[in-house]
């Protein structure tokens, strides 16, 4: 619930900035979590006191974050201004979003080689911290010949090298994943090879902005 920003919280902030002082409010949260702080000289106002617990409650209704509940970010500060009787600054706001890359990548195998169908299961993060391809032949009936696995090995190595460079071109990547079962119907015939081709890539980004943030204490 917002508190009502009285007369003596407006004095209560000039009286802290009028001898050089900085007042002012920052904030950090998403995901669920955060918190909003009065900080004057860089030490933490304690809500315990009314202006500072109003002025705390007025904060979080202006920037209007709640509870910081979401798939987002958010940080930053605004100074007191007591000619303007209010706290300027500037919001740091990020969140993630989906978007479809298009681009041609195979994974081959030889024709000889029997299989039902293909599992291709791949999770890459923006950093190259995490990096996993699986490609497996499926046999509904029939022998799995030690072969396989090298074919198998072969198309993960060149799926990521692939997969990699396609995501360097991209100007904001975070992360991708995803399952696939690959029928052997859908794979096209090329020469002794058959030939899945992948045409787009979905992948999450980043999306970062700053904006102006003015928290005024005056109607």
């Amino acid at each position: 619930m917002e508190s009502k920003i009285t007369k003596e919280t407006i004095d209560f902030c000039d009286k802290h900035v009028k001898n050089g002082n900085e007042l002012k409010i920052t904030w950090d949260g998403g995901n669920d979590s955060g918190y909003i702080e009065l900080i004057l000289n860089e030490i933490e106002l304690l809500d315990a006191d009314q202006d500072v617990a109003a002025i705390i409650s007025f904060a979080y209704t202006v920037l209007g974050y709640g509870s910081f509940d979401g798939d987002f970010s958010t940080s930053g500060e605004a100074i007191y201004d007591p000619d303007k009787k209010s706290f300027i600054g500037i919001d740091n706001y990020s969140h993630s979003e989906s978007d479809i890359h298009p681009f041609n990548i195979q994974i081959r195998f030889p024709q000889s080689l029997w299989f039902d169908s293909i599992r291709l299961n791949y999770e890459i993060d923006d950093d190259n911290t995490t990096v996993q391809v699986d490609i497996d032949c499926l046999i509904t009936n029939g022998p799995r010949l030690d072969c396989y696995e090298k074919f198998e090995k072969m198309a993960a190595e060149i799926f990521v090298k692939d997969l990699q460079k396609e995501i360097e071109a991209l100007n904001s990547f975070e992360t991708t994943w995803d399952e696939l079962i690959i029928e052997r119907s859908q794979l096209q015939e090329v020469g002794n090879e058959l030939v899945y081709i992948m045409t787009e890539l979905t992948y999450s980004l980043n999306k970062n902005e700053q904006k102006p943030i003015t928290i005024c204490l005056i109607n």
